[in-house]
């Protein structure tokens, strides 16, 4: 009922009008009261991005408490288990509430335990958002480290840990000495049935950068230490394989490399084969005067077409042609022309060279027809190539067609130009 379409659809770019997450399925309906919305004089297209909905939207903002102590207890064993190889660090803030802990808090202690020795946790009161407050944290569990690995626990459940995830993960990524691993623990409770939220999970730390997690190990002090060992063994030999790769890789060729390189390729483009093969094309003219956009030779540029790929002008002879003679005659004379304007750094091999010889040939000397505008010259300077033609009109046959219905001539205007 609108003179606005609207679309509505589902990805990037900024959103116009953002409806409630829950109403995603209603797309259309959505854009129809925005179009609705909208003034009945506003002309054109009008688009409505509708924003997937984020995963994390239906993610707890904290850890459950249930979750903090799994993650604890693990952690307080590892530190005192496997204390000599590994150092931990928590992705949730610590509440000192884990398993085997629990008598202090039954004989009726309710301050917080203490972080075990080897374990790391952001501070309750952290603010997230604060990158310098990460930085210290990280350089805290750098000063005892010790070339002791480290182990990052978490359930990732929660957006709490995925958004610490994603600031320490790069830090520590950063700054450890030696390899960083991660134990992805199942949340109490979850079962067979909830592995696919499990995977999710573990697709939520890959896309932060974790490149192998452990998930949901053995609670066994053995069976852990081979885990966590087989695990830094995987991203040690990893880590070896992209240093060999980056050791293999070639230098980085200096600027006066790249300036060797392409002073040879535009003398093989330019003056080897020109000479060889391309012999009816001029040869470089370093006397050829020219200022860009303005004036080549005796030709002054006058105003600019639209055209798509050269730069193409409207240009005034200032005199007539006194070099060597490369069209008819009666051609070579002041007056309009239309000067196309080729950049040699943008032809980049020979068979692109030989287009714009076949050009000059063709329209020079092969094809001569009234409707066919004939190429006066070529002009060949160090940095570019000017094809000179006769003016036929300020609109080029593209540019003809372009405004007309279906992009097409009618029968009889096409004939017209074959007659």
């Amino acid at each position: 009922s609108t003179a606005v379409p609207v679309f509505a659809h589902s990805g990037g770019g900024p959103p116009l009008f953002q409806p409630p997450p829950r109403q995603h399925p209603y797309a259309l309906a959505t854009a129809a009261a925005v179009a609705n919305s909208l003034p009945r004089s506003l002309a054109g297209v009008c688009g409505v991005w509708l924003a997937p909905l984020s995963q994390e939207e239906s993610l707890p903002q904290t850890t459950p408490i249930d979750s903090k102590r799994l993650a604890e207890d693990t952690a307080a064993r590892i530190a005192a288990q496997l204390g000599d190889e590994f150092i931990v660090m928590l992705l949730a803030p610590w509440v000192g509430d884990a398993a085997g802990q629990h008598d202090h808090q039954e004989a009726g202690e309710s301050q917080q335990l203490p972080l075990p020795r080897g374990v790391f946790a952001p501070s309750p009161s952290m603010d997230m958002g604060d990158d310098e407050l990460y930085s210290v944290l990280v350089q805290q569990l750098m000063d005892e480290c010790h070339e002791r690995s480290v182990v990052v626990i978490t359930t990732f459940e929660s957006i709490e840990e995925r958004t610490i995830g994603r600031r320490l993960y790069s830090l520590l990524m950063e700054a450890a000495p030696t390899a960083v691993l991660v134990l992805l623990l199942a949340p109490p409770g979850e079962s067979e049935e909830d592995m696919e939220l499990l995977t999710a999970r573990h697709d939520a730390l890959l896309a932060i950068g974790c490149e192998h997690a452990v998930v949901n190990p053995s609670t066994d002090p053995e069976l852990l230490r081979a885990a966590l060992g087989t695990a830094r063994l995987v991203a040690e030999l990893h880590g070896r394989r992209v240093r060999l790769a980056l050791e293999m890789e070639p230098a980085e060729p200096s600027q006066e490399e790249l300036n060797t390189l392409e002073r040879a390729r535009q003398r093989l483009l330019w003056v080897d084969i020109v000479r060889e093969l391309l012999n009816r094309m001029p040869a470089i003219d370093p006397t050829l005067h020219e200022v860009e956009h303005y004036s080549v030779g005796r030709y002054n540029f006058v105003r600019r077409f639209e055209a798509s790929g050269q730069a193409v002008y409207e240009a005034v002879a200032s005199a007539p042609s006194t070099g060597p003679k490369t069209g008819p005659a009666q051609l070579r004379k002041a007056g309009p022309v239309v000067v196309k304007v080729v950049q040699k750094r943008e032809v980049t091999s020979p068979a692109e060279a030989e287009c714009i010889y076949r050009e000059f040939i063709l329209t020079s000397a092969t094809l001569q027809h009234p409707n066919i505008t004939r190429c006066l010259e070529m002009l060949h300077s160090s940095n570019r190539i000017y094809l000179v033609f006769e003016y036929a009109g300020p609109h080029s046959l593209q540019c003809l067609v372009g405004c007309r219905p279906q992009l097409r001539l009618q029968s009889e205007e096409a004939l017209c130009c074959f007659r």
